[in-house]
């Protein structure tokens, strides 16, 4: 049993300009399915813009807390320079009541579309600007063929002696990492691949992770999970995600979800009993 209005996608792009589902309907539709608390992530400056426009144009539901991320995707950073960052602010500056982090931004080198140098510079400021804000990160690291992606981002932190806070979104690494995470205080999301995860290494990853540094997130329209593969992600279904890692925990979903709930306060400083924007 959860109790009502318990659950959050703490990391999904449902304001992009081709999500192809209705805002309202997918708004009510999570309220319907217990989650309250929603978080669209910007991927650039004028993503982030549509994020934010996104959350005051459609965060009037009663009880619902949506709020939007400011930052720039690893692959567009190749072009990234100092004025990404004041643009950045000024959103922030503009919006402050909105915003709950800095994200989605973050190193993937599963590509070699924006170089790895490049992608460090764009990283290191954004990490700033979330300090300079009091805001959490939403990262995305993944390794590849361009390279080991976690290695540089924990030389990286280094330069941060006070430390980050954040989440590592959509975490699919190894225990080694994981260890990593938890070292350095951040917290990972886990998100529909649970539902269908066929690797034993990250089985073990989802089974061990200690529940008070977990979020749950759909990173909508991506990755829906069982039974609706194939379809348009969105964020009512954190519903069946919470369930599989309550499961694969063995533990009751009650306490999965109330654990959760508290880690996103902590985190993002979402609470259920915030009050809907005015």
């Amino acid at each position: 049993m959860i109790r009502a209005g318990c659950l959050a996608d703490t990391h999904c792009h449902i304001h992009s300009s081709d999500y192809p589902l209705n805002p309202s309907k997918v708004l009510t539709s999570a309220l319907d399915s217990d989650v309250s608390q929603i978080i669209t992530m910007g991927c650039d400056p004028a993503d982030s813009g549509l994020a934010i426009r996104y959350a005051l144009e459609h965060g009037q539901l009663e009880g619902l807390i949506l709020r939007a991320g400011v930052g720039i995707y690893p692959h567009q950073a190749g072009d990234f320079c100092s004025s990404d960052i004041d643009r950045l602010q000024t959103l922030i500056n503009a919006n402050r009541r909105v915003i709950a982090a800095v994200g989605e931004v973050g190193l993937d080198y599963c590509y070699d579309t924006v170089s790895p140098i490049k992608q460090l510079e764009a990283l290191e400021a954004l990490i700033q600007l979330s300090l300079d804000n009091a805001l959490p990160l939403s990262l995305h690291v993944r390794s590849g063929d361009y390279g080991d992606a976690f290695a540089d981002f924990w030389a990286l932190l280094g330069n941060f002696p006070h430390g980050v806070s954040g989440v590592v979104h959509s975490f699919t690494d190894n225990q080694v990492n994981l260890e990593q995470v938890l070292k350095h205080g951040l917290s990972i999301g886990v998100n529909g691949i649970v539902t269908f995860n066929r690797d034993p290494t990250l089985a073990e990853v989802y089974r061990t992770v200690p529940l008070d540094r977990v979020v749950l997130e759909t990173d909508s329209p991506y990755l829906a999970p069982v039974p609706y593969r194939g379809k348009t992600n969105q964020p009512k279904y954190i519903r069946q995600i919470a369930e599989r890692l309550a499961e694969v925990q063995g533990v009751p979903l009650a306490q999965l979800v109330e654990v959760v709930a508290s880690n996103v306060e902590r985190i993002f400083h979402l609470s259920t009993t915030d009050a809907k924007l005015g």
